[in-house]
């Protein structure tokens, strides 16, 4: 290796390490930079020395930004910056060859410092932007990363994002003004994804995690109010959610709740309009967080259920309550519950 090879490669390692531990690279106070558009060719070339070219890009939306490097000789390498000069990615090249890297982003402005440290060394290189398409366009200036600026949807459309590497979340805003089902048909392009779902109420919060690659549906029975539903991800990537809501039948009232003696619970409630069935349920706790026994019941007709085998020894206060649910495939959209009644159940 000759002197100045040695020089160069030295000048390279203390560069780096200077960069990694203090953070001091400043593409925006470059005396100039060279604007670069998507699809242009450009070439860096350097003999005898250290050579370094910052370029601005503007990205018009967020989407996939594909870099194509031929490199020729020894090494290249390129640092990637926003328009806060926080440091997105370093590419680099290190022999003759061509390679392509892909980086997720969101738009706006980007600046990219270019630096070659061996002699004769080339590289001729060009981006390329393939748009997400996402329903609420993010850039660094506008974004739906928390719930101050969650964008609005309406339920029965669906919803296009992307996580980006300077972006990893999304929120979206939606109101239902009846209880009933919702369900989110999800398609990731990439793995461990989340999603998450609210009220402003505070009184329902249930969250997916690390959900694999692919199609899939999740239904939740939720309340009438104000949702937001966050998407994150570890991972970048494209996803798309199909939204849908089945609102659920009245509520039906439970009229009476009877003791028949050796342990059986007889409760009666009056029959729903346009149900396709009950769920009724027994509890030892009057919040229903414990001890809970369920029984799904088919048909509108049947307006009445016994439970047996409760208590063969004592006493035990219970608690009922019943709903109703529509089926539309395959999928419930169940009622709000009834009033609870309380009963003593003895031997």
């Amino acid at each position: 290796m000759s002197k100045i090879k040695r020089k160069s490669a030295l000048g390279l390692v203390f560069t780096l390490l200077f960069v990694a531990i203090l953070g001091v690279l400043k593409p925006t106070e470059a005396k100039a930079w060279t604007n670069l558009t998507i699809g242009q060719f450009d070439t860096i070339y350097e003999h005898n020395g250290e050579k370094e070219v910052t370029y601005k890009l503007v990205l018009p939306s967020s989407g996939k930004l594909t870099q194509i490097t031929s490199v020729t000789e020894r090494y290249i390498h390129f640092s990637i910056y926003d328009a806060s000069e926080n440091r997105i990615q370093d590419l680099s090249g290190d022999a003759t060859n061509t390679y392509t890297y892909d980086m997720d982003l969101i738009g706006g402005e980007y600046y990219i410092v270019a630096k070659s440290y061996w002699d004769n060394t080339a590289s001729n290189f060009k981006w390329i932007f393939t748009p997400a398409e996402e329903s609420f366009n993010e850039t660094q200036d506008e974004r739906n990363n928390d719930l101050t600026n969650k964008f609005p949807i309406n339920l029965g459309e669906t919803v296009k994002g992307q996580f980006a590497r300077n972006d990893d979340v999304d929120y979206y805003g939606f109101s239902v003004n009846k209880t009933g089902t919702l369900s989110l048909k999800l398609t990731a392009k990439m793995e461990e994804m989340g999603i998450s779902l609210l009220n402003d109420e505070g009184n329902y919060n249930y969250k997916v995690s690390d959900i694999s690659k692919g199609t899939k549906t999740f239904t939740f029975q939720i309340p009438k109010g104000n949702y937001s539903l966050m998407c994150s991800g570890e991972k970048t990537g494209n996803y798309q959610i199909t939204t849908s809501f089945a609102g659920g039948p009245s509520k039906v009232k439970l009229t009476s709740v009877k003791n028949l003696k050796g342990g059986i619970l007889k409760a009666t409630w009056k029959k729903g309009k346009s149900v396709d069935g009950y769920e009724v349920q027994i509890s030892t706790s009057g919040d229903f967080d414990s001890n809970v026994t369920s029984k799904l019941i088919k048909g509108a007709k049947k307006i009445s259920f016994t439970f047996k085998g409760l208590n063969t020894w004592g006493t035990y206060t219970y608690y009922c309550r019943v709903r109703a649910y529509k089926e539309k495939n395959k999928i419930k959209a169940y009622s709000d519950w009834s009033n609870e009644k309380e009963i003593t159940i003895k031997k």
